[in-house]
């Protein structure tokens, strides 16, 4: 999570949704007091402080069926596969079998997680950009920061998996399970 208290706003980041990315864009000096680094354990936290909870809150969603591919690829990655995981497994053997049991970073839904959340805004991963500009707390630090001649980091993509269209991974019964698990846990409605 990154409060901007400047700004008054709150950035929620579900796993896999560019949450590295906008944490560490959303911390610099133009938008917030203090900079995020990985080594802090609130990235995915939802846990809003009370004194916040009138504050702009956004968070950032991505399609399901590619979080899901980006998901299995990051649980083959060494540092995953050095927590325990018996083996690198293949993407049907993760759909089937691990991520119905898997920590909560694996397996819940965005919208399972923010559920509990009054969200002002969601940007999506694929328009990542153009969602973020269009924010009214963004646009005024924006315009504060091009106004006062200081430049912006780039929205830089980090952690990006490179694999193929998510369609390529799955056979229509893998779309039929993931799609099934997402709408039970209330997903594509926020």
């Amino acid at each position: 999570m990154i409060i901007s208290h400047r700004w008054q706003f709150v950035y929620l980041g579900p796993p896999k949704t560019a949450s590295t990315t906008l944490h560490r864009w959303l911390s610099q000096p133009a938008f917030c007091e203090s900079r995020w680094t990985p080594e802090r354990q609130d990235q995915h936290s939802v846990t809003i402080p009370a004194a916040c909870r009138h504050y702009f809150t956004f968070a950032s969603l991505r399609d399901e069926l590619d979080r899901t591919v980006s998901l299995w690829r990051h649980s083959q990655s060494p540092g995953e596969l050095a927590r325990g995981w018996t083996h690198p497994m293949d993407f049907r053997e993760f759909v089937e079998e691990f991520q119905p049991y898997a920590s909560w970073f694996f397996r819940a839904v965005p919208a399972e997680l923010l559920a509990p959340v009054r969200l002002d805004a969601v940007v999506r991963f694929e328009r990542l950009e153009r969602d973020l500009v269009n924010l009214p707390p963004l646009a005024a630090a924006i315009a504060a920061a091009v106004a006062a001649g200081r430049r912006l980091e780039p929205l830089k993509h980090l952690n990006r998996t490179r694999h193929a269209p998510w369609a390529t991974y799955y056979t229509p019964a893998l779309r039929e399970q993931v799609e099934y698990r997402v709408r039970e846990a209330g997903g594509w409605s926020l």
